[in-house]
């Protein structure tokens, strides 16, 4: 298919709570069906499609594809789980590298003093 997804963020129209639309309100892209469900989960599933459809900005359809199915097929494990994942390295490692830190901060006998002022930079940005 050469067709392009409409761009951008989405957002659920405030007048229209089963509709999605393009941030500026300007384009219907989707409606959510009431059929078999009530209107607070059709409110719920509008939020939730247009909140992962924001979340997913900048990555191809392509490559959601291919995440789909593998998770359809249980061979990956779902996003939820491996952004766990990827916090908790981030955690070890900030860790790592403040305990470094603490070891070289107060070694000036070998010059760290740009390893130090990298390293404390690196945990400003990461610590939560």
């Amino acid at each position: 298919m050469n067709a392009q997804h409409t761009q951008g963020l989405m957002v659920v129209n405030p007048i229209q709570l089963d509709q999605i639309a393009t941030a500026d309100a300007s384009k219907e892209i989707a409606r959510v069906t009431h059929f078999g469900h009530s209107t607070e989960t059709v409110i719920a599933n509008a939020c939730r499609l247009a909140a992962c459809w924001n979340a997913c900005e900048g990555v191809s359809t392509e490559a959601l594809q291919l995440v789909g199915r593998d998770l359809l097929d249980g061979e990956v494990k779902p996003l939820s789980d491996k952004l766990a994942d990827v916090l908790a390295q981030r955690d070890e490692l900030l860790e790592a590298l403040k305990d470094c830190l603490r070891r070289i901060a107060d070694d000036e006998e070998y010059g760290f003093d740009h390893a130090v002022t990298k390293a404390r930079a690196a945990i400003a940005k990461a610590t939560p």
